[in-house]
C-alpha cells in the first residue's frame, strides 16, 4: 500500500497533531479528532513514525503516538498540501477592512454558509503585521454555488478590483478546526499559514511572522 499523501483528508490528521503536538494520540481518538477512518488514520501515523515525525510509546491499547518533529510536520503537510481551490472574486462596499470583514462574516454567517478566514486577512487577526490588506480572502463551503455564494457574502462579482475572493476546495477539509475570533471564523493557524505561502503579495513575508508569532516551531 501507498504511504498516505498528506493532503485531503489525511492533510486533516497531519493538522490535528500539529493544534496539539504534546498529547499522546491513540489511533482511534486520532481518527475521532480528525473525523477520518481510524485505518487512513493508521496509515498516516505508519508513515509518519517511518520518517521519524512521530514515535509510538507502549503497547496494545495504551499504544499511544506522540509528535516528535513538529517542524519536520508541519514543512512536509505544506509540501503535499494541494486544495487547488476555485477562486470567486467580488468587490464589498465599505469605509475600513475593519467594517469590510463584519460585514462578510455577517453576511456569510446570517445566509447559513460555513466559512473560514484566511491568508493575510487572517494573518491579521492572529499576529497582526504592519501592512494593509488588499484582498480578504475567506474559504466557504464546497456546496454552494459561486453566484450564491456572492450574493450571500453580499459582493458584487468583479473581474477587476476584487477586495474579497471567497475559495472552494473539492471538499470542506479547508473549513476543520476553524476558530472564532471576535466572531468572525478564521481558519486554523496552520492552513493560513500554507494559504500565505501560496500568497505572492507578500505571502511569504507574513507566513514567516505567523510562523514566528502564532505557531511557534
Amino acid at each position: 500500500m501507498a504511504p498516505a499523501r498528506l493532503s485531503g483528508k489525511a492533510g486533516v490528521v497531519a493538522q490535528a497533531l500539529l493544534l496539539d503536538p504534546r498529547r499522546g494520540w491513540r489511533v482511534k481518538d486520532l481518527a475521532e479528532r480528525a473525523g477520518v477512518s481510524t485505518g487512513l488514520a493508521h496509515r498516516v501515523l505508519a508513515r509518519l513514525d517511518g520518517e521519524g515525525v512521530t514515535g509510538a510509546e507502549g503497547a496494545g491499547p495504551q499504544r499511544v503516538r506522540r509528535v516528535m518533529n513538529a517542524t519536520a510536520l508541519l514543512d512536509l503537510w505544506v509540501e503535499e498540501d494541494d486544495p487547488r481551490p476555485a477562486r470567486i472574486s467580488g468587490h464589498i462596499l465599505a469605509q475600513t477592512q475593519g467594517r469590510l470583514v463584519k460585514k462578510l462574516a455577517g453576511n456569510l454567517a446570517d445566509s447559513g454558509v460555513r466559512y473560514a478566514l484566511t491568508g493575510a486577512g487572517a494573518a491579521s487577526v492572529l499576529a497582526p503585521f504592519v501592512t494593509a490588506v488588499p484582498v480578504f480572502e475567506v474559504w466557504v463551503s464546497a456546496s454552494g454555488v459561486p453566484g450564491e455564494l456572492l450574493a450571500a457574502a453580499g459582493a458584487e462579482a468583479v473581474h477587476d478590483g476584487q477586495n474579497v475572493v471567497l475559495r472552494q476546495a473539492k471538499d470542506d477539509t479547508p473549513l476543520v478546526f476553524a476558530e472564532k475570533h471576535d466572531g468572525v471564523w478564521v481558519a486554523n493557524r496552520f492552513r493560513v499559514y500554507a494559504d500565505l505561502l501560496g500568497d505572492p503579495r507578500r505571502g511569504s513575508e507574513q507566513a514567516k511572522h505567523l510562523r514566528s508569532e502564532a505557531i511557534g516551531f
